[in-house]
């Protein structure tokens, strides 16, 4: 990801939350409406805008929460697979290595 599109990402997340607060101003909540709109973005603007109690956003929080543990555990389960594959490949290459200088594999060209 280059350095412009990280600093896009963090300006349209200070944007989203400084949009909640207004929104939240509106209901004197101000900070409820930043904090929603900045993890929830838009979804947290409507979140305000119904002025949604605690009990459903901690739902919302928890649910959101163990999508991103569930594909951090995943991203870890597929990264010990590459390795074991990649651990696989070079055996796998070095034994052909060694059966080829034995003599076992006799050269394309006659060798």
């Amino acid at each position: 990801m280059s350095d412009d599109t990280l600093v896009l990402i963090v300006i349209a997340w200070l944007v989203s939350a400084i949009v909640g607060a207004i929104i939240g101003m509106q209901k004197g909540k101000a900070g409820k409406g930043a904090f929603l709109a900045f993890f929830f973005g838009p979804l947290g603007w409507l979140l305000m805008i119904w002025d949604v109690g605690i009990f459903p956003v901690v739902i919302l929080v928890l649910l959101v929460g163990g999508v991103l543990v569930a594909g951090i555990l995943a991203s870890e389960k597929d990264k010990d697979r590459m390795q074991e594959i990649e651990r696989e490949a070079r055996r796998a290459n070095d034994e052909y290595r060694r059966e080829r200088n034995s003599g076992m594999f006799p050269m394309a060209d006659g060798q």
